[in-house]
């Protein structure tokens, strides 16, 4: 496939064991790309008060991005 590196996305992305992420607006096959997660990773519906480690950002408008920036 043209733009494949072989190097797995979860190693693109930097997600480690035990990390807290937050993924925003994901694609539907998101987690399928990124699956199995490391262990302990723990994933958050929003932020809150726990320090994050990994946040993803998915967006079609400026507008939207700008709101959930």
């Amino acid at each position: 496939m043209a733009g494949y590196s072989r190097t797995p996305l979860l190693k693109i992305l930097g997600i480690k064991p035990g990390h807290h992420v937050l993924v925003v607006n994901p694609p539907d096959s998101y987690w399928d790309w990124i699956s199995p997660l490391p262990e302990k990773v723990i994933v958050k519906s929003r932020a809150g008060i726990t320090a994050l480690d990994f946040i993803h950002l998915f967006t079609t408008e400026r507008k939207l991005f700008e709101k959930d920036l």
